[in-house]
């Protein structure tokens, strides 16, 4: 073993930034067939040069652009597996084939509700950091950041009170029903995932809703940098 320390990767200039935007554009192709342009990592790196604490907020996007990437990779690997028919019937204990891809279909079910709601907690910290810099470090020490984020944001020029009123109920429903009894308790989602039933009837369904929602945030905050500072609002909003 090497005596060495291992070295932490960082991006340390804009052409690695765009080297890495290029190659996560191609892993994009591979796995999910078409490269997810919502966030420019380059535009964000050039918009982070301008401000004191630009390198701390681009680590911040650098991390949510990876996790919404691997969290569109889970969802299209379960929504491929859910769309055969010859799942549709039977039992998961009919064949090897069956419950092995039934295992892998639950996996990518469970990767999706974890990523899922740690992204969303990445990205309100994003927000507050970006919009209320000074309010960071109490909201990532707040016993609720969901609640922290709902009081920064509960009346602002950025977000529509209705929208924070509907983030707010939304991560309470989706704590409620999927991340604490799969993180906390004995967990359920089992049972929806080692089901044999139709594309409409499994969790993918339920999960492309959440998919939509997270969207339009990642949308949102793609809007914040430069070269697409035209798509914002005419009031400012994002």
């Amino acid at each position: 073993m090497s005596d060495n320390p291992v070295q932490g990767f960082t991006l340390n200039n804009r052409d690695e930034v765009i080297r890495f935007e290029s190659l996560a554009d191609a892993y994009a192709q591979e796995k999910i067939s078409f490269p997810l342009k919502h966030i420019s990592l380059v535009d964000a790196y050039d918009y982070c040069q301008t401000r004191d604490d630009g390198a701390k907020l681009f680590t911040a996007l650098f991390d949510i652009y990876i996790n919404f990437l691997m969290l569109y990779s889970d969802s299209m690997s379960g929504a491929k597996e859910w769309g055969d028919s010859t799942l549709e019937n039977g039992s998961i204990l009919d064949s090897e084939s069956k419950f092995f891809r039934k295992m892998e279909m639950h996996k990518f079910n469970t990767s999706f509700i974890f990523r899922y709601r740690a992204l969303w907690d990445k990205l309100m910290g994003f927000t507050v950091l970006f919009f209320f810099p000074i309010q960071y470090e109490a909201f990532v020490k707040a016993k609720s950041r969901r609640s922290s984020f709902k009081k920064i944001f509960s009346s602002n020029q950025f977000f529509p009170n209705e929208f924070i009123v509907h983030l707010d109920s939304h991560l309470d429903g989706f704590d409620n029903k999927l991340r604490t009894p799969e993180a906390h308790g004995t967990g359920a989602l089992r049972k929806r995932s080692f089901a044999m039933c139709h594309l409409l009837e499994s969790p993918i369904v339920e999960f492309g809703g959440h998919w939509n929602f997270i969207l339009l945030y990642i949308v949102a905050i793609g809007k914040l940098f430069p070269s697409n500072k035209q798509n914002l609002d005419k009031d400012g909003r994002i």
